[in-house]
């Protein structure tokens, strides 16, 4: 018996599956909200150095404030916001211009660490 070839003379497939092409992409590509994004990261790290050596540090918080919020709105453009992304912000804000309106009696700067709390979740849901 012949085991070189088992199939029939006959035999020829059903159908044959293309192969698909892979096109080859750069290993990171960043879009223009990722590259505007990063920019004004460097801005933003450079206000949070200010806010916290300076001693009008709540001018810079509120700038700050804002930049953070135009930051996590770009990068997460394309996904859908969640209940608690709402509340988050709504929290971080308060927090924010509690201590600019200079409302701490209570804590004086836990609430900045709440600040700090609240900014991170908000990036982590916000962002896909």
């Amino acid at each position: 018996m012949d085991n070189d070839n088992l199939l029939p003379e006959s035999f020829e497939p059903a159908g044959l599956v293309p192969v698909p092409k892979i096109e080859k992409k750069p290993f990171f590509s960043a879009s223009i909200e990722e590259k505007i994004s990063a920019f004004l990261m460097l801005i933003a790290a450079y206000i949070y150095t200010l806010m916290i050596s300076e001693e009008n540090h709540e001018m810079w918080l509120g700038i700050f404030f804002c930049l953070y919020v135009l930051i996590c709105e770009l990068l997460s453009r394309k996904t859908r916001p969640t209940a608690e992304s709402f509340i988050l912000l709504g929290c971080f804000a308060a927090t924010v211009f509690s201590l600019i309106a200079g409302r701490r009696a209570v804590w004086e700067w836990e609430k900045f660490l709440f600040i700090h709390v609240f900014a991170v979740d908000i990036l982590f849901l916000s962002t896909p």
